[in-house]
């Protein structure tokens, strides 16, 4: 069978004529339907979104007699860092330490490399009559706008404060426009009087559009010594242990490569405070791992599960240098 290469349109068939001016018909009544009717209303967004308002308020004290922050940074949901200069408003003032004003915390925010804490009485009066009690308002950011940034850029994904101590950290509550969007609840920071840096990440606020997250269920956050889900929310904390209940000296590891990586004494681990996430509690599925990290040995890395006879059962995934 052959086929005539030259084509030459049926100009006789009625019924394709006819079919083909009906589909016509059709497709033009659709298009003057919806082109004719009104416009959808604009997008309205409050003031209060274009220019969010963040206010930290105590949800617990543990430790020290001061609150002392030492440094305030926030980045939004590219990762950017966001300029906090001449955000603030001071809603509670700090003790007038070295004859400071107190409701100046502007060093908090300028990146300076002196000592830049600012400190809150929680357990005495000592020479001012300022004392801070759980419920507590003690500043609030407004997140400017700059030239050329977008809403998205104005949008705080997280938090980053350092601290004097970890004695000197207290649990916090977050307010974004006045609605709570983080929680520490009554939470302990620490006792090793070192200095420290936490993390408090935010929700997607709803002004921004939702993306498809592809960031891990768990994943660990080492700044705020957390796990955390793909939202940035805290699953549990987590500690270092030299032994299976003994928690391990500050100096038995550090944080490398950006806060990317923690360096681990031989011999040590990390675990979760609370016992195994709910997320993993009777998970039937596929295990994904993402290994961020180095090493000097030449032999190889192996991810294996582990049987700890101390549990009697499976209990968490072991990573072995090889030499």
């Amino acid at each position: 069978m052959s086929y005539n290469s030259a084509f030459r349109p049926d100009e006789t068939s009625t019924m394709s004529n006819v079919t083909l001016e009906y589909a016509r018909t059709v497709a033009n009544e659709i298009r003057e339907t919806f082109l004719s009717g009104p416009a959808p209303p604009p997008v309205v967004i409050p003031p209060e979104e274009l220019n969010p308002t963040y206010t930290f308020q105590i949800s617990s004290i543990h430790g020290d007699r001061f609150i002392m922050p030492y440094e305030v940074k926030a980045f939004n949901f590219d990762d950017v860092r966001i300029d906090l200069n001449d955000t603030y408003t001071v809603i509670t003032p700090h003790n007038g330490h070295d004859r400071i004003d107190p409701f100046d915390i502007s060093k908090l925010f300028n990146d300076r490399l002196e000592f830049n804490a600012v400190w809150w009485n929680t357990k005495t009066d000592g020479p001012y009559p300022i004392v801070i009690e759980i419920g507590d308002q003690l500043f609030s950011v407004t997140i400017p706008t700059l030239e050329g940034d977008t809403l998205r850029d104005r949008q705080v994904k997280y938090f980053e404060i350092t601290y004097d101590q970890d004695m000197r950290a207290p649990g916090l509550l977050i307010l974004r426009n006045d609605v709570t969007v983080y929680d520490d609840g009554d939470f302990n920071n620490g006792s090793t009087r070192q200095m420290y840096t936490k993390r408090y990440f935010l929700p997607l606020p709803d002004v921004l559009p939702q993306v498809v997250n592809l960031n891990p269920d768990i994943s660990i956050d080492w700044l705020s010594k957390s796990f955390v889900d793909k939202l940035g929310n805290v699953i549990d904390r987590y500690q270092v242990n030299y032994s299976q209940f003994r928690t391990a000296a500050p100096t038995d590891y550090q944080l490398l490569d950006d806060n990317k990586v923690m360096r681990l004494q031989a011999g040590h681990n990390i675990q979760t405070i609370n016992g195994i996430p709910d997320v993993l509690l009777d998970y039937q599925g596929d295990l994904s791992m993402v290994y961020h990290g180095g090493t000097l040995t030449t032999g190889g890395i192996s991810f294996l599960l582990t049987l700890v006879p101390t549990f009697g059962a499976i209990a968490g995934w072991v990573i072995k240098i090889n030499n």
